[in-house]
């Protein structure tokens, strides 16, 4: 099974809704997905994510499936801070990325007292949980234990995923079973309409792989143009 994860096209978060620049994103990673065999449509509620989606819906007359988990505001409310006023996701953080940093490789980071001032672990928890349920609702099984997956049923073989930059981030170490602190070391968020591609081997080993992250499907010079203009 193939599974895209795509963070939305460049947007304005008021009122939420995608840019001249977002709109032509969304049109080149539709371009880029339709001869890909999609099954299923998921989206964050949000309407800038189902907006990018509805470019790729257009054209393989599929609906979008909609989950208020994997909004943006659900994110913030586990894995962002205010330091100094300003809104930060913890991964912009020095001071969190520094206690990351004292767990790098930790298996128990979930456990850790150093991370008691902020809700990440609780978040990486609830939204892990809210993953497995979304892949249920495919027919897959996520065994956090084995670290495993398996079909129960018929499943579709290619899924697209339309969400956030910060769920993102939690989206992708909590389906590799990884840490997020490790992750979060490792990686960038996404860029706007960037995708991560998936692999789950659900015929033999059981096992995921992360095939590609942060792939761009446009001419960043052209949306970058297009920025510019606006």
């Amino acid at each position: 099974m193939k599974l895209y994860y795509i963070r939305h096209g460049y947007p304005l978060y008021e009122p939420n809704c995608l840019t001249e620049r977002g709109k032509y994103e969304a049109r080149c990673v539709a371009d880029y997905l339709k001869d890909l065999g999609i099954k299923k449509v998921i989206a964050s509620d949000s309407n800038r994510a189902i907006e990018t989606a509805s470019y790729l819906t257009d054209i393989i007359k599929l609906p979008i499936i909609q989950y208020h988990s994997l909004n943006e505001d659900v994110a913030s409310q586990y894995f962002s801070i205010v330091e100094n006023n300003k809104f930060l996701w913890v991964f912009w953080s020095k001071k969190v990325m520094d206690l990351m940093r004292r767990h790098k490789n930790d298996k128990n980071w979930l456990s850790s007292s150093d991370f008691k001032d902020y809700k990440m672990c609780e978040g990486f928890k609830i939204c892990s949980n809210e993953f497995d349920n979304i892949l249920l609702s495919l027919n897959i099984v996520h065994d956090r234990n084995s670290k495993l997956y398996s079909a129960n049923g018929d499943y579709p073989d290619t899924v697209a995923i339309f969400a956030h930059g910060g769920m993102g981030m939690a989206f992708v170490p909590s389906l590799l079973d990884e840490s997020y602190c490790d992750f979060c070391l490792e990686h960038n968020h996404l860029d706007t309409a960037a995708i991560a591609i998936f692999d789950i081997d659900l015929e033999n080993t059981h096992k995921i792989k992360l095939i590609e992250y942060n792939k761009i499907v446009y001419n960043p010079l052209k949306a970058e143009k297009l920025s510019i203009e606006k």
